[in-house]
């Protein structure tokens, strides 16, 4: 689930020429012909945050994603003692919860509009019925879900290494495997950076 907006006025007043130029800027729209984003648009919903809005919680069932049209939102999870640790801020031409389109499970995450924000939002539902309508878009849509997810997964296996050596006290080994990431480009900048200064605190803790 996506929070709705605390306004019910539309401020959303981009035209729908220029949503289809903003979309096909996206990763995931990109290869997507002028006449099928345009019936997309159709059954995406309008919708704008407020900076500090929180867009959807870790735990809430997954049934839509967004596509950042204006402003950045920021990825965030929450430990047990209520400590956030940002995973990656997004912003335009960006997609957030977009795996809920193909698993419907709970967010993994949480995700708060860092400026005030402009989205789209797409239905799981209106997701797959558009794929059986245009089953030739929607296979290049599935092959730019499954790149990312490929991607997603390549980082998460690092991580869970990571971890592992941090949790054995193998705080130096820990260090020199995020250190050999740190040029990778892209939204896990942040997420190395994250990790290392929390292998730094955990350190400094046991030291």
């Amino acid at each position: 689930m996506i929070s709705k907006s605390t306004s019910e006025r539309m401020f959303f007043m981009t035209t729908p020429i220029n949503l289809v130029e903003k979309l096909q800027s996206s990763q995931l729209f990109k290869d997507v012909p002028t006449e099928d984003l345009e019936a997309l648009i159709q059954v995406m919903e309008r919708r704008e945050y407020r900076a500090g809005e929180l867009i959807m919680q870790r735990g809430d069932s997954g049934d839509s994603m967004i596509e950042i049209i204006e402003g950045q939102v920021r990825i965030f999870t929450t430990d047990s003692s209520g400590s956030e640790a940002t995973i990656v801020v997004r912003g335009p031409g960006e997609v957030v919860g977009e795996l809920s389109l193909l698993d419907g499970e709970p967010r993994s995450a949480s995700a708060m509009a860092q400026t005030d924000v402009k989205v789209l939002v797409l239905d799981r539902q209106h997701f797959f019925d558009f794929l059986k309508e245009r089953p030739t878009v929607g296979m290049k849509m599935m092959l730019t879900l499954t790149a990312r997810i490929r991607y997603t997964t390549q980082y998460l296996q690092h991580i869970v290494d990571w971890i592992e050596r941090v949790n054995a006290g193998s705080f130096d080994e820990a260090m020199a495997a995020l250190q050999a990431h740190e040029e990778d480009e892209g939204e896990m900048q942040h997420l190395i950076s994250t990790f290392i200064e929390m292998i730094r605190s955990v350190k400094a803790r046991s030291s």
